[in-house]
């Protein structure tokens, strides 16, 4: 969710047609910033877009849609700048199509695809530091604004998450019974929510002897994950998700898994950790009221843009070193009702 959360919202209700009646419901034209902006310390490059739409009581919404020059800005400048120290860092307006981020076909024109870029070497993305996007015409005239905190980086914290292997080796994931994940950032208060995923490799070896086989599984433990007070520690900043399904590891390699012709060894496990800042907890949890029968009839639209429509704000992701899995749990694994049929081995 964190990674995919509102990637359309350029194209949500953004442009208004012309009416027709006595009263012209909009007597001129009206210009409106549309921004989606994600920023990451773990980003090589950092991609903000930045759009308009009109409010037009003589033209169409579909064909300002279409129309480049009514899409984009033609004099815009972007800049990033660190609230606490004031530096600015411009970013540089390019196709992201030629990118590698091809813009989908819809009622937007597709081609070109503007983005406004900053790579991540040229600008120091401060972990728990305020930065505020500013776009201004070249005449200075300001645009819009937006800001948000950086979040820190992560680490698993493999002391608290990790148990004593049973014949003195190095300490193991156990996934048998209730999965406890902890891990620590230098301030856990700036990320409102996660997504935690387990990354799992497997070799498979078909019982007919032709080669080996490698099997990469993604499995989703939670999405939106949003800690209450007994899951966070922030006087050492510390976060902890409980997996309370005894059986989910095995029960997501039994609906993924369906060829019995092999025997299979599970190689190792590694955890994937994305954190989403306030931004994102604020559209989510906005999005979640006046839903359901005694809502309203309107849902409510959330944007942090000023006098505009959008959102920035701010991810970060770690992934854990190759873990391997206790004892006991690769005997269940090998051995109980759920996973026996899959062929897996110690």
């Amino acid at each position: 969710m964190i990674k995919k959360i509102v990637v359309g919202i350029v194209a949500v209700g953004m442009l208004w047609s012309s009416c027709s009646n006595d009263i012209d419901l909009i007597d001129t034209k009206k210009e409106i910033p549309v921004v989606y902006g994600l920023l990451s310390r773990q980003d090589t490059a950092h991609y903000i877009r930045i759009e308009r739409a009109f409010a037009d009581n003589k033209v169409s919404g579909l064909e300002l849609a279409k129309n480049v020059d009514s899409l984009y800005y033609t004099d815009a400048i972007a800049q990033l700048v660190n609230v606490k120290t004031n530096k600015s860092y411009t970013l540089t307006k390019v196709d992201g199509n030629k990118e590698g981020y091809k813009r989908q076909t819809g009622i937007f024109v597709d081609s070109p695809n503007y983005l406004y870029k900053i790579k991540a070497k040229d600008i120091d993305l401060v972990e728990n530091e305020t930065f505020k996007l500013v776009l201004k015409h070249k005449n200075g005239s300001l645009i819009t604004e937006a800001q948000t905190i950086i979040l820190p980086d992560m680490e698993l914290l493999e002391a608290r998450t990790l148990i004593n292997a049973q014949n003195g080796g190095e300490k193991r994931l156990n996934v048998l019974g209730s999965m406890n994940i902890f891990w620590q950032s230098s301030n856990v208060v700036v990320s409102k929510m996660y997504d935690i995923k387990m990354l799992i490799a497997i070799t498979e070896y078909p019982k007919d002897g032709s080669a080996e086989r490698k099997v990469n599984l993604e499995w989703n433990i939670v999405n939106s994950f949003v800690p209450n007070e007994s899951e966070v520690f922030p006087n050492i900043n510390q976060v902890t998700y409980r997996e309370k399904n005894s059986n989910a590891f095995y029960k997501f390699l039994a609906q993924n898994l369906s060829d019995k012709s092999v025997l299979r060894k599970l190689e190792n496990v590694r955890f994937r950790i994305d954190s989403g800042g306030k931004e994102f907890y604020d559209y989510i949890d906005i999005g979640n009221v006046n839903l359901g029968i005694t809502g309203t009839e309107v849902a409510p639209t959330y944007s942090n843009i000023n006098n505009g429509y959008g959102i920035l704000s701010s991810r970060n992701h770690f992934i854990s070193r190759p873990l391997l899995i206790s004892e006991r749990s690769m005997d269940s694994l090998s051995n109980s009702v759920i996973t026996k049929n899959l062929g897996f081995f110690q």
